[in-house]
């Protein structure tokens, strides 16, 4: 089995998959299904470019790969796709399982498995949030959250929640949610369909102590921490600057005892010709200026923040970033 001890090592994650994908050429700028049209065909090179990428973050030493289903949604897929079932949409998501955990299996069966003294590698099946499949960008604003209940946010995500699950997942990673109410109704949802299941909720940021909604990000761990399921393993930071995950640690003064995922984003995007841009200013001031060095980084956090039950990358940390970070914590 994987450690999850906060006492031990972190486990390493995978980094970005979409961005790692996009800078390979499997899908074009604007595509609103992004990653997800590498399942757009059974034979598709698409697939084929995905499991690699799969591979080259196992190669790397991650311990846990996430699935490509991050904005995949029933509604989002048949309107991307004129023509496309109810059922076929829900076998696509099925598939990025599938492809995750072939990657997984192919590569332990390379290093000689057991024989390796290497932890086999597990797959987190990835949830995005309602608005990462509106493909609008509000999962860094949440500006969709007041128009909705905890009713809406649990019958919306459970065909999503059942087909990962029925897929076979290790792991359910709910991903840059940018406001509480919608990680409440996964809690809810998770202990009516599969509360002894491991997983972790992550937050999308948008400053040094509030989630993308304007929630105080310790007020969401608090929240979440104290109503987990059984199998809730941690709660986290993803999709954010890794600038600001030291002082939003920081910001958790008070909920120390709870674990931590960190996921961050390097300060970068996609400009006008395909060139990489810094997403955010860059600060004056020298000390909190951008910083790459995702090894570093992290353990800087776990000096802030000693309890952290996983560490990978976002959007722009590739394999070579994740392979570094290994090497720190000597995986």
């Amino acid at each position: 089995m994987l450690k999850t001890m906060a006492s031990e090592k972190p486990l390493i994650l995978d980094g970005g998959l979409g961005s790692l994908l996009f800078s390979r050429g499997t899908f074009v700028k604007g595509d609103p299904l992004w990653s997800a049209r590498c399942l757009t065909s059974a034979e598709s090179d698409g697939r084929r470019q995905l499991r690699q990428a799969h591979l080259d973050y196992l190669a790397a030493g991650a311990h846990i790969i996430r699935s490509n289903s991050y904005q995949m949604s029933i509604e989002h897929l048949r309107k991307c796709l004129p023509g496309l079932s109810q059922e076929e949409a829900l076998e696509m998501m099925r598939d990025s399982v599938r492809i995750a955990r072939e990657a997984c299996r192919d590569y332990w069966q390379s290093i000689g498995g057991e024989s390796s003294g290497k932890t086999e590698p597990k797959v987190a099946g990835s949830i995005g949030p309602y608005g990462a499949c509106q493909a609008d960008m509000s999962e860094y604003t949440g500006a969709y959250v007041d128009c909705m209940s905890e009713e809406d946010f649990i019958e919306w995500h459970r065909p999503r929640l059942t087909a990962l699950l029925e897929a076979g997942v290790d792991y359910l990673a709910f991903e840059t949610f940018p406001a509480l109410l919608e990680a409440n109704a996964i809690l809810r949802l998770l202990q009516q369909e599969a509360p002894h299941m491991p997983a972790w909720i992550s937050f999308s940021c948008k400053d040094e102590k509030h989630v993308c909604h304007g929630e105080t990000l310790a007020s969401a761990f608090e929240q979440i921490w104290t109503n987990k399921t059984d199998g809730l393993k941690a709660v986290g930071i993803n999709c954010t600057p890794g600038r600001l995950i030291k002082p939003l640690l920081r910001s958790l003064d008070g909920v120390s005892n709870v674990p931590v995922v960190l996921y961050p984003n390097r300060e970068e995007c996609l400009g006008e010709e395909d060139e990489l841009i810094l997403v955010y200013p860059k600060p004056d001031d020298k000390e909190n200026s951008k910083e790459d060095d995702l090894g570093k980084l992290a353990k800087e956090w776990l000096a802030t923040h000693p309890n952290v039950f996983a560490i990978g990358g976002c959007c722009f940390y590739h394999p070579s970033d994740i392979h570094n970070l290994s090497r720190v914590f000597g995986n």
